[in-house]
C-alpha cells in the first residue's frame, strides 16, 4: 500500500469539511499512521506481514479517513471546544448547589436534590436506559436555564421568573454550539408536562401547588387539539422520554452526585461533532 498516497488523499479529501490548514498536517499524519498499522499484521514469531492492499483497500479508506476527520475536529475546534465545556461545569459548580426558586416551580414532584445532583442523576438514567449520547446531554442539561436565571438575576422581572429559564437556556446552549436535537428536547418540557397534566389527570393532582400556580403560566393543561399538534411534532417520543426521565430522577434523588467532570468526554464530543457538521457547510477555497 503506498501510504503516503493513501494519506494524501484522504487529505484532500477533506478539504471539504471546513478545517483549517492546520488540520490538515494533523489529518496526512494520522492517516499514515492508521494505514501502516491496518496495512502491517504481525504473525506468531513477531514479524510483520504485510496485507494484501487489494483486499483491505476499501477498509483502509475508511479508517484512514476517520483517523484523519478525528484528528483535524480536535487541531481545528479543540481548544474552542474545551472552553465551551469549561463554561458548563463552570455553571454548575458555582450554581448548581444553590437553592433555584424556579426549579421548584417547574417541576412535578418536590426536588430534594440540588440542581447538580438532579442533573447527574437524570444523565446517569438516561445512560442506563441505553439512550444515545446526544439524549443523555440534554439530560444532563436539562435545567440549565434555571442555573442561567439564578447567575443573572437582573435580566427580566419577578413576573416571568418561571418562563425566564426557557429563553436563558435557549440562547446559551446555541451560543455554546450544542446540537437542534439537544436545544428542542430541552425547551420543549414545558410542553411536555402540559401534555401530561391533559394526558393523565393525576399527573396534575400530584404537582405541589405552587407548580401548578406556575404551569398556569405556560397555558395550563394542552386542550384535545393542542395535544393532538403535539402528538404529531417531530420528536414527541423522545420528548417524552426524557420528561419521564427527569421526573424519575426528581421522584428518587441520589444526593452527593456533584462531579460534572466525569461527562467532559461526552460534552466534548458533542460540541465537536457539531463543529465539524457545521464546518462542513463552509465554502473552502482550492487553493491555501
Amino acid at each position: 500500500v503506498k501510504l503516503s498516497s493513501a494519506a494524501a488523499s484522504v487529505q484532500m479529501a477533506t478539504f471539504g469539511l471546513g478545517f483549517s490548514r492546520a488540520a490538515h498536517v494533523a489529518i496526512r499524519t494520522g492517516a499514515t499512521g492508521a494505514l501502516r498499522s491496518i496495512a502491517t499484521r504481525r504473525r506468531p514469531n513477531g514479524h510483520a506481514k504485510k496485507t494484501k492492499s487489494c483486499a483491505l483497500k476499501p477498509f483502509l479508506d475508511m479508517e484512514a479517513l476517520a483517523a484523519g476527520q478525528r484528528l483535524a475536529r480536535e487541531a481545528t475546534y479543540g481548544k474552542e471546544v474545551a472552553s465551551s465545556v469549561d463554561t458548563v461545569i463552570s455553571l454548575y459548580a458555582s450554581h448548581g448547589c444553590q437553592d433555584l426558586e424556579t426549579m421548584r416551580l417547574t417541576h412535578a414532584v418536590s426536588l430534594k436534590a440540588s440542581a447538580a445532583e438532579h442533573a447527574l442523576q437524570a444523565a446517569e438514567l438516561a445512560r442506563n436506559s441505553g439512550a444515545d449520547d446526544e439524549s443523555t446531554v440534554a439530560a444532563l442539561l436539562h435545567d440549565c436555564g434555571h442555573l442561567l436565571a439564578h447567575a443573572m438575576p437582573q435580566l427580566g422581572w419577578t413576573p416571568d421568573r418561571a418562563m425566564r429559564h426557557g429563553l436563558l437556556g435557549d440562547m446559551w446552549l446555541r451560543q455554546l454550539g450544542f446540537s437542534d436535537t439537544v436545544i428542542s428536547l430541552i425547551a420543549h418540557q414545558g410542553n411536555a408536562r402540559r401534555y401530561l397534566c391533559f394526558k393523565q389527570q393525576g399527573y396534575f393532582n400530584r404537582m405541589p401547588q405552587e407548580s401548578k400556580d406556575a404551569m398556569l403560566l405556560f397555558g395550563g393543561p394542552m386542550s384535545a387539539d393542542e395535544a393532538a399538534v403535539f402528538e404529531g411534532a417531530k420528536g414527541f417520543h423522545k420528548t417524552m422520554w426524557l420528561k419521564q426521565i427527569c421526573d424519575d430522577a426528581a421522584a428518587s434523588p441520589l444526593l452527593g452526585l456533584c462531579e460534572f467532570e466525569q461527562h467532559r468526554p461526552l460534552l466534548e464530543a458533542h460540541l465537536l461533532e457539531q463543529r465539524s457538521a457545521v464546518g462542513s457547510a463552509v465554502a473552502v477555497p482550492e487553493r491555501f
